[in-house]
């Protein structure tokens, strides 16, 4: 348990610690990105039961939150559907209202066209009749030019219904000039016509009552122009509130996708700055490794009564992070893979490398690392456990990092295969012979005056080599 708090991230162990200590509350748990950084950092590890619980409660709360969302859009979709319907039902309403307005004014155009052929035959006999009945036309006319004008102004789908009331009182106004020009006759045949006064008088009764009865139907024809004109009225205030409803709904659509752009747009603007950080840690970590190594490389190893210079302990510090925040537990079996010091790789399709990790037990090991098509072998070559030195800056993790640099850079240059043991400047050492002299010309590392470094060096070879013998422990 303790190691692995040690070995969890930064950002999972405090979200870890917090949601713990609000009581398992969801508000606490892990969400994208930091959830995916979770798993892959979990991936392959044992973990403990409240790190299952952890991982597998923030899968399931995002799981919900994108169900949610997906409910929530189609619930929009449920209501803009319904909202289109009762549009159109409303609308197919106002056409049928429409359609019933329309024959009502058939039927008072038809009336119009009795009143008018009344008033000709009541002009044909009197002309006192005959004017009186052109004014009650002309007032027809009027009230039927006014009911015309407000269905105009309200109901644009009355228009073909308009333009044939428009050639009835074309006719009508034919008809009118036809009674005056038959007036004009009427008078004429009065002066000559005298003797048949008694017969006009007896016909002017019967007149008189179907001129009450012309005032029937003019009656009834303003009740049914009245009840026309509310009906329309109605159908305009429905109207408006259909378009009301409709401009509501397209301005909630409006706002739904507005919204679906900035999310989009913040998306975006995230991935550009994921990727630009991304690319600028990997620049600095690339640097700080180039840094380390020219370190390591030019410097003394291990001067035992001075610290280390302030520059060099700095970039030292740097990688020491970086191996913190990447290091690793090595797991995998260790395969029998062996390694020939004499060549650069002991197989064209094997790939070499000498990292610092940590074994099962925590400890900073040098392994020689092989990968290949058919997977990694690691051999552990040399356990970093001595603390002797820590006053002078050279801790177990500092002392694995170097080393294992240094065996990585000399083998990519093909120097280890001129290794020697030698006593230099007072020290049992491991360094690469010199061509010329077989001096120390780099050193690899020392060790304690007690402790052959022929003997290490020889237990070195047999494990690089392939033989089955523990990691030395330095």
């Amino acid at each position: 348990q303790g190691l692995l708090e040690e070995l969890r991230p930064g950002f999972y162990g405090e979200a870890l610690r917090s949601w713990q200590e609000s009581g398992n509350q969801d508000g606490f748990l892990l969400r994208g990105e930091a959830l995916e950084q979770a798993e892959g950092w979990a991936k392959g590890k044992r973990l403990s039961e409240e790190d299952e619980e952890f991982l597998r409660l923030s899968r399931e709360g995002m799981v919900r939150e994108m169900q949610q969302r997906l409910a929530a859009e189609e619930e929009a979709k449920v209501i803009l559907q319904n909202a289109h319907d009762h549009a159109e039902l409303q609308l197919a309403k106002a056409q049928q209202d429409v359609d019933r307005a329309t024959q009502e004014t058939d039927r008072l155009r038809q009336l119009g066209v009795r009143v008018s052929t009344i008033t000709l035959a009541i002009a044909a006999v009197a002309v006192a009749i005959t004017v009186y009945t052109l004014q009650e036309a002309q007032q027809v006319r009027r009230l039927a030019d006014e009911a015309e004008e407000e269905r105009l102004t309200s109901v644009q789908q009355q228009q073909a219904t308009l333009a044939e009331l428009e050639q009835s009182l074309a006719d009508l106004e034919k008809v009118q000039q036809d009674a005056a020009f038959r007036e004009q006759e009427a008078e004429l045949k009065v002066s000559t016509a005298r003797s048949e006064r008694d017969r006009v008088a007896a016909e002017k009764v019967q007149e008189e009552a179907l001129r009450e009865q012309i005032q029937i139907d003019l009656e009834q024809a303003q009740i049914d122009l009245t009840a026309t004109e509310s009906r329309s009225r109605d159908l305009i205030q429905d109207r408006a509130g259909l378009e009301a409803a409709i401009q509501a709904n397209q301005e909630q659509l409006q706002r739904l996708q507005a919204q679906v752009q900035a999310a989009q747009n913040e998306k975006l603007t995230i991935e550009e700055d994921l990727a630009t950080t991304r690319s600028s840690v990997n620049t600095d970590l690339d640097t700080i490794i180039k840094l380390f190594d020219r370190i390591i490389i030019g410097m003394e190893l291990f001067p035992r009564r001075q610290e280390i210079d302030p520059v060099a302990k700095s970039i030292i510090l740097a990688y020491e992070q970086i191996y913190s925040a990447r290091s690793k537990v090595v797991t995998e079996q260790e395969g029998s893979t062996g390694l020939d010091l004499n060549s650069r790789s002991s197989s064209s399709d094997v790939e070499i490398n000498f990292e610092c990790l940590r074994n099962v037990e925590g400890t900073p090991t040098t392994y020689v690392r092989y990968y290949s098509s058919e997977g990694v072998f690691n051999r552990a070559v040399i356990q970093w456990k001595s603390e002797t030195y820590n006053e002078f800056g050279y801790s177990p993790v500092r002392n694995c990092l170097i080393v294992s640099r240094r065996f990585h850079y000399f083998y990519s240059l093909g120097k280890l295969s001129n290794v020697g043991a030698r006593y230099h400047n007072d020290n049992n050492v491991v360094c690469i012979l010199s061509t010329d002299d077989q001096t120390c010309e780099d050193v690899l590392f020392q060790v304690e005056p007690e402790e052959s470094a022929n003997a290490i060096l020889q237990q070195i070879f047999s494990i690089v080599g392939g033989s089955d013998i523990p990691a030395v422990t330095l």
